[in-house]
């Protein structure tokens, strides 16, 4: 616990306020998911908390619910963000700068930077297992529709996941991968499923010093720095799939 005396009662309190305002604000928003009563005008994630409640009272098993809960969870995570943020500019930065000196005090320097970090890295963490969700079971990545989502993102909910993946393929085999890439994004969506298994499971993909490491392993003629020529990179090749 920080030291009251050293930076006051009205910091430590600041920065506990909005822990436990989110706390409260989640907790109602769950309370009114799983009721009947009248969502009041302004409640945050008020659409993600009546889609919850709708899929929750026709839906059975436990992942019926899936696509609403991750967007549930996604926004209640952009709430507590918003909440932090919010704290922070009322503190100013000079009382919030010594919070962060008492923190690191406290609990040292990286205990200090998990405790500052985990709003963004939960947000972070939400949003990704919500993409990955949502690929996983056939739905659209950003779940159900929205306000702000694009032409594009219509259309493809409106076709359905499986649909709209045969068409994809046969834009790649019509016109090929660089073109369906400019028109359809398959490259842009392959990176963002990469960054979201990389949040939701670190070291998941191997770095590319360890790629690297491993193609020197299997290709040990090959410099591998940019300057092998295409015959010398065709012999490794033909080299390490001899006989298979």
């Amino acid at each position: 616990r920080i030291n009251r005396t050293r930076f006051g009662n009205k910091l430590t309190n600041s920065k506990s306020t909005s822990t436990m305002s989110f706390d409260a604000a989640l907790k109602r928003m769950v309370g009114l998911a799983k009721s009947d009563d009248e969502v009041p005008a302004g409640t945050q994630c008020s659409r993600e908390i009546l889609s919850m409640r709708k899929c929750m009272q026709v839906a059975q098993g436990k992942d019926a619910c899936g696509t609403e809960y991750w967007d549930f969870a996604a926004c209640a995570s952009d709430v507590r963000v918003a909440m932090d943020e919010k704290e922070r500019i009322a503190m100013g930065i000079a009382k919030h700068n010594e919070y962060i000196k008492g923190l690191k005090d406290e609990h040292g320097i990286d205990k200090a930077n998990e405790i500052l970090s985990e709003p963004m890295r939960k947000q972070k963490e939400a949003h990704a297992s919500k993409f990955l969700w949502n690929l996983n079971n056939g739905k659209h990545p950003k779940g159900n529709p929205s306000p702000d989502w694009t032409p594009a993102d219509i259309t493809r909910y409106e076709m359905g996941e499986a649909a709209y993946r045969d068409a994809v393929n046969v834009v790649i085999a019509e016109f090929g991968i660089i073109k369906a890439d400019e028109l359809v994004g398959v490259h842009k969506e392959q990176e963002k499923i990469r960054a979201a298994m990389e949040i939701v499971s670190p070291g998941f993909f191997p770095s590319k010093a360890e790629m690297k490491s491993l193609a020197k392993e299997k290709y040990p003629e090959l410099k591998l720095d940019g300057t092998d020529s295409m015959s010398a990179m065709r012999e490794a090749l033909s080299k390490a799939t001899a006989g298979v």
